[in-house]
């Protein structure tokens, strides 16, 4: 099988919690919502591209054979156009991170032992498995001629990035064809619906809710 899209980057567990405003000067803060989501910039961008269409092969760092490495191994085999093939390690703790929104400021992330240097595995450049290459320049263990998406954090505004990378890469290999205002149109509305959905379950915008996104706006 020939995909569209070659992704190897980080994906880790994330707790996406959300909270009504700093614990200080008040020393507590209310917990609003939280969700445990597959998560990192290759998650971002192989969801993202998977849903709208394309067909996606993703690899990436090393998971443990944990409830972690489970969960992100379920959460990921059900997504549509998405093939993850992930390497098991056993006795390695799969990473995970803990990203907190406080009203609407961003108080950082929260990184386990395993996510703060995530030890990635190499991938080479295979024209006869894809048609694009996404993810850290430096896992690869030939240069690529396509490299996107690399980001050296994995905080919230990081991710936010990262999907509107991805609308980028999607318009740019997917629907060229498109008009400049539409393409611009279309970027300025993933990157709002992914913010405003970022601590639910699912938070990559489909095609139809950016359609009714845009309709709306009109």
């Amino acid at each position: 099988m020939t995909y569209d899209f070659h992704i190897h980057d980080v994906v880790r567990v994330e707790y996406r919690v959300s909270t009504d405003g700093p614990a200080f000067p008040r020393g507590y803060a209310r917990i609003e919502d939280e969700n445990r989501v597959a998560g990192g910039n290759g998650v971002v961008a192989a969801q993202a591209l998977a849903s709208w269409g394309a067909k996606v092969l993703l690899t990436s760092n090393v998971l443990g054979d944990d409830s972690h490495g489970q969960f992100l191994r379920d959460s990921l085999a059900g997504t549509e156009n998405l093939t993850y093939e992930p390497q098991i390690q056993a006795g390695f703790a799969t990473p995970y991170a803990i990203l907190i929104r406080a009203g609407k400021f961003d108080a950082g992330a929260l990184l386990s032992p395993s996510a703060a240097q995530v030890p990635m595995t190499k991938a080479r450049r295979d024209a006869s498995v894809a048609r694009y290459f996404i993810g850290a320049t430096d896992a690869w263990g030939e240069t690529p001629q396509e490299i996107f998406l690399h980001t050296d954090t994995q905080d919230y505004p990081a991710l936010v990035g990262a999907i509107s990378n991805v609308a980028a890469v999607y318009l740019k290999f997917m629907a060229s064809d498109w008009p400049q205002e539409m393409q611009s149109a279309f970027n300025d509305a993933v990157v709002e619906l992914f913010r405003a959905k970022f601590h639910r379950a699912s938070a990559i915008p489909t095609l139809e809710e950016v359609e009714a996104f845009l309709n709306r706006e009109r």
